[in-house]
């Protein structure tokens, strides 16, 4: 079977793996975008849209010096902005074949397209779009282009999330609202593209995130959340289940209320147990979910000594609510991340 391997690196980059080719487009610069690390890739082959430091860092990709390409390559030239380019420039998109499997790169694109680029952009595998706004589309545009495209599979790009993007382009949830949340998935940052890809948004989760899922359930507490919605906010991504859905915890805070089942714990198995899913369906490559809230469970209890809310507050009087939050997200998101293929 026919398939290409889509990493997101974060912002607007990302691996593709074809055959023994590597590819890296849009490299972003060290310090460039908050809350993403510093990159450093290897590559057969690099890629850069524009020339701005968070799309056209070349230092951070080490080159093989492999030879020829074993793919496909298009370039469509379209302005960085919604005044032909007088305001930054022209942005190029580009258009790979890898065997048959069209995947568009559509780089800083900032205005809707023309009939001759919707044209050149039809029969798309993969749509790799940014949906900000300020520095390119925004959400209402962006949603306007994959009506238009119909691509396969659409991931989004060039946005802010929890703890990481600009400060002045806007949230992946507003995309997905624009588009239709029953077609977007919250996904791990890598995903095998194939001819048998089912029609979706793909939100990933970018790969160089330097904030630990700990780290944003810790945040989001601050923020007033339950403990339950701050595990399922802050494993968002990798169960699947995206933040608009988060509040599905909402009547689990303080065990469900009564002092029962933690919050955290239900919020992690809650997480668990939506990442072993594939649309209605337990996912037949994943492990079966009993097995995974089992481990959930024995590694929460080990570590904290019981499962009940009431015996955790009584034992450290509420002071311990923000570090089983943490700990929860993280044992999640490892058991999540550890068996999501078997």
């Amino acid at each position: 079977m026919n398939s290409v391997k889509i990493s997101y690196v974060g912002h607007a980059c990302f691996a593709l793996e074809y055959k023994g080719s590597r590819i890296i487009i849009d490299p972003y610069n060290d310090g460039m975008v908050p809350g993403l690390s510093d990159m450093r890739e290897k590559a057969d082959f690099v890629y850069c849209s524009h020339g701005h430091d968070d799309h056209a860092y070349l230092p951070a990709v080490e080159l093989s010096g492999s030879g020829e390409a074993n793919f496909g390559l298009e370039e469509l030239v379209v302005p960085h902005d919604d005044a032909d380019g007088s305001k930054r420039g022209m942005n190029t998109v580009r258009i790979f074949d890898f065997g048959g499997l069209r995947v568009a790169h559509m780089g800083d694109i900032g205005r809707v397209l023309t009939d001759e680029e919707a044209e050149k952009l039809k029969n798309l595998d993969c749509l790799m779009l940014p949906v900000g706004g300020f520095y390119t589309v925004g959400s209402e545009e962006a949603a306007a282009i994959v009506r238009r495209l119909s691509p396969k599979v659409t991931v989004p790009m060039h946005y802010s999330g929890v703890g990481f993007g600009f400060e002045n382009i806007s949230s992946v949830v507003d995309f997905a609202e624009a588009i239709g949340e029953e077609n977007v998935r919250y996904c791990a940052s890598e995903y095998i593209l194939s001819e048998e890809s089912e029609n979706h948004v793909r939100v990933m989760r970018p790969a160089m995130l330097n904030v630990s899922a700990g780290d944003a359930g810790r945040e989001f507490h601050a923020q007033g959340y339950n403990c339950c919605q701050c595990v399922l906010r802050a494993c968002a991504h990798a169960s699947g289940l995206g933040l608009e859905n988060a509040n599905l915890g909402y009547g689990f805070g303080g065990g469900m209320y009564i002092k029962s089942v933690c919050g955290a714990l239900t919020g992690a198995l809650m997480s668990i147990g939506a990442a072993c899913m594939d649309g209605e369906k337990p996912n037949p490559s994943r492990p079966d979910a009993k097995a995974l809230s089992l481990e959930m469970e024995e590694r929460f209890r080990e570590r904290f000594g019981t499962v009940m809310c009431g015996d955790i507050v009584e034992k450290y009087e509420k002071t311990l609510c923000g570090t089983c939050i943490a700990e929860a997200a993280e044992m999640a998101l490892e058991i999540i991340e550890k068996y999501k293929d078997k």
